[in-house]
């Protein structure tokens, strides 16, 4: 039981970074060079359900399992500062998908006809910023979880 579950906790981690890898260095860089911008943001919004979703699933497997690999007649720790991390990656991924694409979903549909100074623009621009720190929070914390989970449970 305790290697299934070591491998569905290493499975989320590398799903959940590969996640954020193919859609931040692949998949919205080239829609945005190929397609009109307009279309590019429909495409990525449209994809962002999911991707949060993913991102919330891997959340929760990777901040529960590690307790649950817990072994306590072998007096082996829980991985905490694991769940610690995890557990901080999975809160920059609810505000991504909860707080943050709302909002600048709720926007998108005024920025065609809006000034590049204009209040919605600098106000989607700001949520966007936001949207990319959470998303490199979410990646760092999953490249430092690979290193050191890997090295710790060797």
């Amino acid at each position: 039981m305790q290697r299934l579950l070591a491998a569905v906790y290493f499975l989320a981690i590398a799903v959940w970074v590969g996640t954020v890898v193919f859609h931040s260095f692949v998949v919205a860089p080239t829609l945005f060079r190929s397609l009109p911008q307009a279309t590019a943001g429909d495409v990525v919004a449209r994809i962002f359900p999911t991707y949060y979703l993913l991102g919330y699933v891997c959340g929760v497997i990777t901040t529960i399992v590690p307790w649950l690999l817990w072994n306590p007649t072998t007096g082996q720790r829980p991985l905490s500062w694991a769940s610690v991390v995890a557990a901080v990656m999975l809160l920059a991924t609810l505000i991504g998908g909860t707080v943050i694409h709302p909002r600048a979903a709720a926007l998108r549909p005024r920025l065609a006809n809006a000034a590049v100074d204009s209040p919605e623009r600098i106000q989607f621009r700001q949520l966007h910023t936001a949207a990319v720190t959470a998303n490199l929070l979410v990646l760092a914390g999953g490249l430092v979880l690979v290193v050191m989970v890997s090295r710790h449970l060797r």
